[in-house]
């Protein structure tokens, strides 16, 4: 994978709005990853734990809508670090599972700045950020996350 890009002022972002700026290397979503998380928010939907049952309906068992934006920051921080700014998640808009992600998926996260909002001396970041599963031609999911910066 090639070098992180360090990021050391806000104008980095306000020059790429618009742009894609990254898609990370394949993450692996396996049974056991998503059956961690299952566990840490106490869900015990069948769809996540009954392996004979999902293999029969689905092809093994599915990610929870959580997980993806719960591993967006893994994702994003492939590419990226930062040196002399601050940053904290603000939050999301919107995000939407499209397809089902079943265990020993391969995902990516393609992320494009949609909008750059100033606000004193911070800024909020809106990125649009794409889900991808290894082998389909459709998304598998959408999302804005939005981070601030200052």
């Amino acid at each position: 994978m090639p070098g992180k890009t360090i990021i050391n002022d806000i104008q980095w972002f306000m020059e790429r709005e618009g742009e894609v700026i990254a898609t990370s290397e394949p993450f692996e979503i396996d049974k056991d990853r998503i059956q961690a998380f299952c566990r840490s928010i106490n869900n015990e939907e069948w769809v996540h734990w009954d392996e004979d049952r999902c293999n029969e309906r689905f092809g093994g068992v599915i990610a929870p809508l959580f997980l993806l934006p719960a591993l967006f920051p893994t994702l994003f921080f492939q590419s990226f670090e930062y040196g002399s700014i601050n940053a904290l998640f603000y939050g999301t808009d919107r995000f939407r599972l499209l397809a089902p992600i079943i265990a020993g998926a391969r995902v990516t996260a393609t992320t494009r700045i949609a909008e750059v909002a100033k606000k004193d001396k911070a800024i909020t970041v809106h990125y649009d950020v794409t889900f991808n599963v290894a082998g389909r031609d459709e998304p598998v999911a959408v999302g804005t996350f939005l981070l601030r910066y200052w």
